[in-house]
């Protein structure tokens, strides 16, 4: 079992100006205390394997805590470090990331894996922006089909977070509606007609 990290926050380095030690691209994220804990059995998937899961704990610790990387690594960094015994807690206390955004991280990063061989590479690096797990999480209920839909359709449109939300909400509307939905295919755009008429028509 690898060694626990202690409970008082070490120093740790930030990755240098010449970007030896770079993961990818900076990712600011809000630091706001929560008590938000995942529960246990959160993800029915699990995200793929990666160049993260020989790391050590510290190494990924420091990698987190100082937001050079993509999210997407960050997030199995996190799911990584829940395997070997570090709760949300105790990686909260030692990179200032809340678990609730641990938990974005990790929700958003099986969706992102589900459909990254399935959409253009121009669409995955619109994915790579550190908007992108509030996009995605959203889509967690969906099958995969019906996300990489969701992706194409969220890239063109450039859809803001609270857009991407109800996107989601009028896929799975259609998918639990197979009477009702007569005339409106499964393409993103019908899903949302399809959504508003039925608002429509209950007024």
């Amino acid at each position: 079992m690898a060694a626990r990290v202690t409970a008082n926050r070490p120093t740790v380095p930030t990755a240098n100006a010449n970007g030896d030690d770079s993961i990818g691209e900076s990712v600011t994220t809000p630091t706001t205390p929560s008590r938000y804990r995942p529960p246990a059995g959160f993800m029915n998937e699990a995200l793929a394997e990666d160049e993260t899961k020989n790391m050590q704990p510290e190494e990924m610790m420091r990698r987190i805590q100082s937001r050079h990387g993509r999210w997407y690594t960050f997030a199995k960094m996190c799911s990584n470090l829940y395997k070997q015994d570090f709760n949300s807690g105790m990686v909260s206390e030692m990179t200032g990331v809340d678990p609730l955004q641990q938990n974005r991280w990790i929700v958003a990063g099986t969706v992102y894996e589900s459909i990254k061989h399935d959409v253009p590479p121009e669409v995955l690096k619109y994915f790579e922006d550190q908007s992108a797990p509030v996009k995605l999480e959203p889509f967690r209920y969906l099958d995969i089909e019906m996300r990489v839909d969701a992706a194409l359709y969220m890239a063109a449109n450039d859809l803001q977070p609270e857009m991407c939300e109800t996107l989601a909400r009028s896929m799975k509307e259609w998918e639990r509606r197979p009477i009702e939905r007569e005339g409106f295919s499964s393409h993103p755009g019908d899903c949302l007609a399809f959504m508003y008429f039925r608002g429509v028509s209950a007024d």
